[in-house]
């Protein structure tokens, strides 16, 4: 998963650069889900009698392949949001949409490591991975239907024009930098 999360990251950001947060981050949250029911893949055990490999091999493999689809998926939905927040802030300072960026990814790491843990224990695993790839397809539908938003139109004269971080949804004018996370983060 971090793998394929790293090396999908650079991509991510020149796919963001060119169209914007939007699409990107959708499809991110698709892969990852799809990348959830890899994990899982029902009927492993048909599947492996049909093929003649054994289910250890095919539940080996699945694992492998749904984990580097689930970590390309966090990735293409990850990189676009830190600019994608910045963008709508306008000309808010750029510590507090860091510190807020990165504490809405830490409370959701924990609160999903709780919940998975609650609901793995309740339910099985194969349901828990379901669940929270059922999640990610929802939150692909929210990112579709309302976010991220355009970003309001700079005074004259006024904005950030060191990085020009002007459309979320599709360039205008320059390109989103996406990748320049830590350039961004070092911003006033």
């Amino acid at each position: 998963l971090a793998f394929s999360y790293s090396l999908s990251s650079p991509w991510a950001g020149r796919v963001t650069d060119q169209s914007g947060a939007r699409m990107p981050m959708a499809a991110g949250l698709l892969v990852s889900a799809l990348g959830r029911l890899v994990v899982v893949l029902p009927g492993q055990a048909a599947l492996s009698r049909a093929s003649g490999t054994s289910e250890r091999k095919l539940r080996t493999i699945s694992a492998a392949v749904g984990l580097v689809l689930f970590g390309s998926g966090q990735a293409f939905g990850l990189v676009p949001s830190l600019p994608a927040m910045k963008t709508m802030a306008g000309d808010f300072p750029s510590e507090p949409i860091v510190s807020a960026f990165y504490m809405a990814l830490s409370s959701a790491e924990a609160i999903g490591s709780l919940s998975a843990g609650a609901l793995g224990d309740a339910i099985g695993f194969r349901w828990t991975f379901s669940v929270f790839g059922a999640v990610s397809a929802l939150w692909c539908l929210a990112v579709l239907a309302v976010g991220p938003f355009e970003a309001p139109d700079a005074p004259e004269g006024g904005g950030d024009e060191e990085t020009p971080l002007l459309s979320p949804s599709g360039p205008r004018d320059a390109s989103f930098r996406a990748a320049a996370l830590p350039q961004i983060s070092t911003q006033d």
